[in-house]
């Protein structure tokens, strides 16, 4: 058996890292994705902003399709405009695979980068 440590340099996971039980949390936000809603994680490093969000996909992977994408290094051109930021978030959508799972309405893949993390419904087989 692994003894549990203190991390403090990535994503903290409850079988190997001490953490504070974050479990309400992501209640909350799977409800606001249930919803529909958007929201936001803003918090100075080191405050478990990406252990909540793979703590989140976790819990989403049943019923979502769930994508890491970074926006980090993409420089501020891709912001500038919407159809450029639209073309480079089809780009990452598509080179991720995602766009390939959302054609076999896979409802179980996590796929992606590092970064931001997007749910998205998964598609009903209608057949």
């Amino acid at each position: 058996m692994n003894e549990r440590s203190f991390n403090t340099v990535g994503t903290c996971r409850p079988e190997t890292d001490y953490m504070v039980d974050i479990s309400e949390r992501v209640e909350k936000a799977k409800a606001m994705v249930d919803r529909g809603f958007y929201f936001t994680i803003n918090r100075p490093r080191q405050y478990g902003k990406t252990t909540l969000l793979s703590a989140l996909t976790r819990r989403l992977s049943n019923e979502y399709i769930c994508a890491r994408i970074s926006f980090e290094g993409i420089g501020d051109n891709a912001f500038q405009y919407e159809t450029a930021f639209g073309g480079l978030f089809l780009h990452m959508f598509v080179t991720s695979g995602l766009a390939e799972q959302f054609e076999h309405g896979n409802p179980k893949i996590i796929a992606g980068m590092s970064g931001v993390e997007l749910a998205i419904e998964a598609i009903e087989d209608s057949a």
